[in-house]
Order: C-alpha cells, then sequence, then structure tokens
C-alpha cells in the first residue's frame, strides 16, 4: 500500500512537472512568434522609412544639380549670349558676334564636360578653360599669363572643378571690366595633398570699397563656400590678388557648410 501512494505521489509530480514544462514551451513558442512577427513589422518599417529618406535624397540630389548646372548656364552662356545681343543692337551681324557665339559654345562644353562621373578630369577641364580664355583674351589690352603645373594627381572632381573656373572667369572677367590692368598672372597648381591653388593677380587700379556693385565677389564666394574652399582677396591701388586654395575632394561634395572667408586689405564686389 505504501508503495502504491508513493508511486502515485511521484506520478502527480512528474505529470505535473511535465504539465509545467508542456506550458512554459507553449509560451515559449508564443512569445517567438510575436517576436518574430514584431521583427518583421519592424523591418518593414525601417525599409520603408530608408526608401522615403533615400528617394529624398535623391530628389535633393537632382535639385542641387539642376540649380547648379542652372546656375553656370546663367553665369557663363548667359553672359556671353547678352554680349552677342549686344553686339548686334550695336553693330549688326559680324566678326565679333561669331567670336562671342563661339565663346558661348565653348562655354557650354565645359558645363557639358563638367557633368562627367570620370576622376581626374580636372587638367582637362583647365585645359578647355584656358583655350577659351586665350582666344577670349586675344585682343585684350592686358597680356595674360598662364602658369599650370601638373594636376594629375588632383583629386577635385569635375562639378566642383567647374566652380573652381568660374571663379578664375569672374577674377578675369573683373580684370577686363574694372582694372585697366596691363598683365595679369594666373597660377594654378597642385596643393600636395590632391588639392589645387589657385592665384590670379593683376598690376590694375584695384576698387574701392564704397564704390563697388555688381553679383560677382557674392559669386565667388558662394562657390567657394560650396566647394568648403579658402578664398582671399586683397586689392590696392598696386593691383589685385585671388587667392583660392581647394581642398582635395571625395567623389562628389555633399552640400558643405560655408566656411570662413577672408578678404583682406578691401572688400569689393565684382
Amino acid at each position: 500500500m505504501t508503495e502504491v501512494v508513493l508511486l502515485l505521489i511521484v506520478a502527480i509530480i512528474v505529470g505535473f512537472a511535465v504539465y509545467r514544462l508542456e506550458r512554459a514551451r507553449r509560451r515559449f513558442l508564443e512569445a517567438q512568434q510575436r517576436l518574430e512577427f514584431d521583427i518583421e513589422t519592424m523591418s518593414a518599417e525601417i525599409y520603408r522609412r530608408f526608401e522615403v529618406v533615400a528617394e529624398a535624397e535623391r530628389q535633393q540630389m537632382l535639385d542641387d544639380e539642376r540649380n547648379r548646372i542652372m546656375r553656370d548656364v546663367h553665369d557663363g552662356l548667359g553672359g556671353l549670349l547678352i554680349q552677342a545681343i549686344s553686339v548686334v543692337e550695336r553693330d549688326g551681324c559680324g566678326h565679333d558676334l561669331q567670336q562671342i557665339l563661339n565663346l558661348a559654345l565653348t562655354d557650354l562644353r565645359l558645363i557639358v564636360d563638367s557633368l562627367s562621373p570620370s576622376d581626374n578630369e580636372f587638367a582637362s577641364l583647365i585645359a578647355s578653360f584656358r583655350h577659351l580664355y586665350g582666344r577670349a583674351s586675344a585682343g585684350s589690352s592686358c597680356h595674360y599669363d598662364w602658369n599650370i603645373d601638373d594636376l594629375s594627381n588632383t583629386r577635385v572632381d569635375p562639378p566642383s572643378a567647374l566652380y573652381v573656373l568660374r571663379i578664375i572667369q569672374e577674377a578675369v572677367t573683373n580684370i577686363e571690366k574694372h582694372s585697366q590692368a596691363t598683365s595679369a598672372v594666373i597660377n594654378i597648381v597642385a596643393s600636395g595633398s590632391g588639392g589645387v591653388v589657385v592665384t590670379v593677380k593683376d598690376n590694375g587700379v584695384g576698387f574701392d570699397p564704397q564704390n563697388t556693385t555688381g553679383r560677382g565677389l557674392p559669386s565667388m564666394r558662394r562657390r567657394a563656400a560650396e566647394l568648403g574652399a579658402d578664398l582671399s582677396i586683397r586689392s590696392s591701388h598696386n593691383g589685385t590678388a585671388i587667392s583660392l586654395l581647394v581642398p582635395a575632394m571625395a567623389p562628389h561634395v555633399e552640400q558643405v557648410e560655408a566656411p570662413t572667408i577672408s578678404i583682406r586689405e578691401s572688400e569689393y564686389a565684382i
């Protein structure tokens, strides 16, 4: 009788233990299923949000590139076409008009080249730009000396390179329109760290900060800021010197925070 009671007690204990174990197993499976469901739900939400962010970034990149192209067309091609219209209104069609339209076509080629995704295009863009302004300055009263370093190891992508060229373009335009300079030197050298140093110096009359108008200097500032470059301008009655230090860049520029730009001695707008 005692053995039967003991066996019964043992059976009850084992049965209760098996019951508890089975209930724990079911709870574990239910928790596992809920966890898997939560993980799938969270993964789907994360993926959805990632797609939303990625699409916004793609749209922003498209908008930035569209705005950049619009500015470049306006600053370069637009100005040349305005000159062409002025020549036609003044003199009718002739050699000057043909030259300006050729310059406009070359400027458009520069913009197209700047859209290339290839690296190491800076040297070829500089060469095209020098050819463009070599022709433009053929009849100028100012003599230009170009000193261009070996730029094969620079890491400046094509869109950023076009920004550099626009800054040089603004400086040259200022020399032609306002400086009364007879000579100018344009140096473009590698910085040694993959970047570029550009200097434009002339022997003109300089600028009076109290009598400056135009959008040239703000444009130079904006472009230098977007490059993350250091821009300095020195001007006196002995001439003007513009220096631009462009850092090496990864493929291509995200929008960067504008750096501090120092304007020494005289601050003026071109």
